[in-house]
């Protein structure tokens, strides 16, 4: 049976001036996703669709198909010293998360996040890839803002890995209710929170109104980053 699932978002991102005019944005997808769990999800149309308007990650994919920076400052690569190979055949990468990024509830990102992500994706049965992941022996975090990733061999997709984060104070610990709420609707640090999910009918996502402001409306796209050996922290 095909689905017609209407994602109603509630209101633009962009700063508002005067007041807030009403209506929003309905976009039509063929199918329900059946997860909005960025890790459960198996990469259909439908489900990227709706959970990317709330989910982010330290990085995404350019209009030319290439990684860029979302709530990293940068890509790492050797040739800004975060990037390098080991000498005992592994890698080694240091992401920087931005400064002042909250998730959509007021709650703080940091690199605590990101090693959550990386231990939830490596031990819960319902994820549905661990490509790349599986070759991290350890993610560490020195401070709030940064994330060392230490690779037991080459990832030459690295620049790709954590495309989609999760909320460590929301699901540390969670029973199998809280994360199934999770996956109808994700908290997220994106410009929209999701609200509602009915079964066969819509998705409603509104405005998250401490959505952060300084960020470009558009990053421009950094070649594919190559790394060899070098010194990086």
């Amino acid at each position: 049976m095909i689905v017609l699932l209407a994602i109603t978002i509630g209101a633009a991102c962009a700063p508002q001036r005067g007041p807030a005019a009403g209506g929003g944005t309905l976009v039509f997808a063929w199918q329900e996703p059946e997860t909005l769990h960025p890790f459960y999800s198996t990469g259909t149309q439908t489900n990227a669709l709706v959970y990317r308007v709330a989910v982010e990650g330290l990085v995404g994919v350019s209009p030319e198909g290439t990684p860029r920076p979302v709530l990293a400052t940068e890509i790492p690569s050797t040739a800004n010293g975060a990037a390098r190979l080991d000498d005992a055949g592994g890698m080694v990468v240091r992401w920087t998360i931005r400064d002042g990024v909250r998730w959509s509830d007021g709650a703080p990102l940091t690199s605590a996040d990101v090693r959550f992500t990386w231990r939830t994706v490596m031990s819960d049965p319902k994820v549905a890839t661990r490509e790349g992941y599986d070759r991290m022996a350890d993610v560490e975090t020195p401070d709030e803002r940064t994330v060392v990733v230490r690779y037991r061999s080459i990832d030459v997709a690295y620049a790709t890995r954590f495309d989609a984060l999760l909320p460590r104070h929301l699901l540390e610990g969670a029973d199998a209710a809280a994360v199934a709420a999770y996956a109808r609707a994700p908290l997220g640090t994106g410009p929209f929170r999701i609200t509602e999910f009915a079964s066969g009918d819509h998705v409603t996502a509104e405005r998250n109104a401490g959505y952060r402001r300084s960020m470009p409306r558009s990053v421009s796209a950094s070649p594919t980053p190559r790394i060899s050996k070098g010194s990086a922290t």
